[in-house]
C-alpha cells in the first residue's frame, strides 16, 4: 500500500504543474474578506515592490531580507515575543524551482520533523493553482503555521508561510480572527509584471 504522504505529494506535483486556473473572487468571498468580522485590523495596506504585491494589516512591520523574500510582522522583532498577545510572522519567498520539487522537499521536511498536519486544501491565489497546509503542535515561539505554495508554470514557486501562537481553545474568537487575517494576507499575493528596462 502506498504511503499517504507519497500520494499527497504526487497529487500536488500534478496540481501545481498544470496550467493556471482563472478563478475570480466571488462576491461572497470578497464580502467575507472585507467584513469587520475576524480582522486584526480594519484597514490594510499593500506592499508592492520588485514585481511582488501583498496586503498586510496597517501597523505591521515589513522587512526585505533579500530580493526573493519579504517578512511581515505584527511585533517588533527586537522586543520579546511575550510582550505581544498574538504574535504573527508571515514570510514570502519567490523560489526559482518547479512547484512539485519545492512542495516535495517541504513535505519531506514536515515528515522528518513529524509535524502535525491539521488540514490541507487546494487553493487559487493570483489566478494560479496552489496548496495550503495548516500545521499545529510546532515547537518554539509559534505553535501553529499556515503554508501556501503557489505554482507559476513549472519554473517558479511562491511559498507564503505564516507562523503564529494559538490563543487556545478558550478563545475561539481570537483564533478565528488570527486565521482570517493570515488567510487574507496569503490570498492577496500577486506577482506583478515588471516592465523591461531597455
Amino acid at each position: 500500500m502506498a504511503h499517504p504522504l507519497f500520494i499527497f505529494n504526487l497529487l500536488l506535483g500534478v496540481l501545481l504543474t498544470t496550467a493556471p486556473t482563472a478563478h475570480a473572487r466571488t462576491g461572497a468571498a470578497a464580502e467575507t474578506i472585507s467584513s469587520g468580522l475576524a480582522q486584526l485590523s480594519e484597514t490594510y495596506n499593500t506592499y508592492a515592490e520588485d514585481g511582488l504585491a501583498i496586503d498586510y494589516p496597517s501597523g505591521w512591520r515589513i522587512e526585505r531580507p533579500s530580493q526573493q523574500s519579504i517578512r511581515l510582522m505584527n511585533y517588533d522583532p527586537i522586543a520579546p515575543l511575550t510582550e505581544v498577545s498574538a504574535p504573527i510572522k508571515t514570510e514570502i519567498w519567490l523560489i526559482d524551482e518547479n512547484p512539485a520539487v519545492v512542495v516535495g522537499r517541504e513535505l519531506d521536511t514536515l515528515q522528518q520533523e513529524q509535524a502535525q498536519v491539521n488540514r490541507y486544501r487546494v487553493v487559487t491565489v493570483d489566478q494560479q493553482s496552489g496548496i495550503r497546509i495548516w500545521l499545529g503542535g510546532l515547537t518554539g515561539d509559534f505553535s501553529h503555521a499556515i503554508k501556501t505554495y503557489v505554482g507559476y508554470g513549472d519554473r517558479q514557486t511562491v511559498m507564503i508561510v505564516s507562523h503564529y501562537a494559538s490563543p487556545g481553545e478558550a478563545d475561539e474568537a481570537a483564533a478565528i480572527e488570527i486565521e482570517a487575517a493570515v488567510l487574507r494576507i496569503h490570498d492577496s499575493f500577486k506577482k506583478l509584471a515588471i516592465a523591461d528596462e531597455s
